[in-house]
């Protein structure tokens, strides 16, 4: 949930660095329009091919929680990842995602899925 005109930013990671190695994938299914302007995912290509990257965890205002930013990313072959209310986008847990504040004047809520493959 990133409310209007606020949501925080949310910092490069690879969902990884949470989860452990395991074989899984995130099903990010948009309630409202993800935009660049309120906040959508942002993407680095082909980084889920690089592995595990260092991270330090950091403590981010209006974050419950620490969150893991990258010590290196090259923002220059960033991708923006608009995605329409009612449809989803995957990504690999290694493949580098953040996202920015919400500086629109509308809500961006979205519901994340998770797939843990079995044994």
């Amino acid at each position: 949930m990133k409310q209007a005109g606020h949501g925080n930013e949310v910092p490069w990671h690879q969902d990884t660095s949470y989860w452990g190695q395991e074989k899984r994938m995130t099903c990010w299914l948009a309630i409202d329009d993800a935009t660049p302007e309120n906040g959508c995912m942002r993407m680095i290509p082909g980084s889920h091919r690089k592995g595990q990257l260092k991270f330090t965890p950091t403590r981010f205002e209006g974050v419950g929680q620490d969150l893991l930013r990258a010590d290196e990313v090259n923002e220059d072959t960033q991708v923006y990842v608009p995605v329409r209310a009612g449809c989803a986008s995957f990504h690999h847990p290694l493949t580098l995602h953040a996202s920015s504040p919400n500086r629109s004047g509308k809500s961006r809520r979205a519901l994340a899925i998770t797939y843990l493959a079995g044994a």
